[in-house]
């Protein structure tokens, strides 16, 4: 993902597998501005149960796998292990882009419905920018959110629906509603550093991985997968894909700079 989410090479990103929703990694990237579409997949027959993760794609009025492509390929999908989402900003679902002024009131509506009781339905949050805006408590398996949020700055908004508990994870989870305000980029700006150093990181690391020697990259469990040799004869593909995404963050951190110098 370091390499090739900079490079426009990822069309979306499975963050749900084996009955478990993870967006720790997912959130780094969309704090970083990038536009990526939520998928889920079940990954059997390696393991887990067919359905167990799954990905809703918004085809509009008809249904055939053409729709579902251009649906998936615009983003306008939500993935769960539990309940089913409805979200919306501004009438616009989730993958869509916004321009509001600076100042306007985004009207935002979200609601989570529980159809499966295997996975107790917690809390419905409005997430923007990868912080919780708004949270309600379901009634009767169902729990719906409607606010106005100003469009202060550019950021991107989703919304989750929690697993009940005293130790709550993440049960559904929408591909976000992008907002550009004054053609600004959607990020979390305090964590951009942070969070650039953590890609300037994996980058060094693969980049020291290729200077090893053969005798230092051995072949994995399955040779097919995991080969030295063919490590070894792609390695300056690699490490052109390496620099072209340095290039990248290198550039997204002097407009982090800037945009720290002069504001959001």
């Amino acid at each position: 993902m370091t390499v090739n989410i900079p490079r426009d090479r990822v069309n979306f990103v499975e963050i749900a597998q084996f009955g478990d929703v993870g967006t720790e990694l997912y959130y780094e990237f969309l704090n970083l501005g990038f536009r990526l579409t939520a998928v889920a997949g079940s990954d059997a027959p390696w393991g887990g149960t067919i359905g167990e993760a799954r990905v809703y794609v918004y085809t509009g009025p008809h249904f055939d796998a053409d729709g579902w492509f251009r649906g998936l390929k615009a983003g306008h999908t939500f993935i769960t292990v539990g309940p089913i989402l409805d979200f919306s900003v501004d009438g616009h679902m989730p993958g869509d882009q916004l321009t509001p002024t600076k100042g306007h009131l985004l009207k935002i509506h979200a609601q989570a419905t529980d159809l499966s009781g295997v996975r107790a339905l917690g809390q419905l949050e409005i997430v923007a920018n990868g912080q919780v805006v708004r949270a309600v408590e379901p009634q009767n398996g169902m729990a719906s959110i409607d606010i106005e949020l100003p469009a202060d700055h550019s950021m991107w908004i989703a919304a989750r629906a929690q697993r009940a508990g005293n130790s709550p994870t993440c049960l559904a989870h929408t591909t976000p509603v992008y907002a550009s305000v004054q053609s600004k980029r959607w990020w979390n700006l305090d964590a951009v550093p942070r969070l650039l150093e953590k890609r300037f990181t994996s980058l060094n690391e693969l980049d020291a991985l290729i200077d090893k020697t053969d005798d230092r990259i051995p072949a994995g469990h399955n040779a097919e997968w995991e080969s030295a040799d063919a490590f070894r004869n792609s390695a300056g593909s690699l490490r052109n894909a390496i620099r072209q995404a340095r290039l990248v963050y290198s550039q997204l951190k002097e407009l982090a700079e800037e945009q720290k110098l002069y504001g959001r």
